[in-house]
């Protein structure tokens, strides 16, 4: 596939030994997505997302793979929260007198 200037190939594999995706950047500048196919499709695409963030992040120039992983997952919990509470931007903060 091609997305926003990036080749893209995705892979299932039947045997991911507990994990449940991974991002390879190959020496062509395409990258692969690999997925644990025993998931479910709501995870496969949870996993898929996560790995798109890493490729249009440019995490591949970061050093810091903790860091990496920290900033992609609190973009997971925004994103959960955006969905469960819509209104939570606009909510203020009121300081108790």
């Amino acid at each position: 596939m091609y997305y926003k200037g990036y080749y893209i190939n995705v892979v299932m594999l039947d045997k991911s030994y507990g994990i449940p995706g991974c991002v390879k950047h190959n020496a062509d500048d395409s990258y692969t997505i690999f997925i644990d196919a025993s998931l479910n499709y709501e995870k496969q695409h949870e996993v898929f997302l996560h790995e798109m963030r890493h490729i249009l992040g440019n995490d591949f120039d970061e050093e810091d793979v903790q860091k990496i992983e920290m900033r992609n997952h609190m973009n997971d919990y925004l994103e959960i929260a955006s969905e469960l509470f819509p209104d939570l931007n606009k909510l203020r903060i009121a300081k108790a007198i």
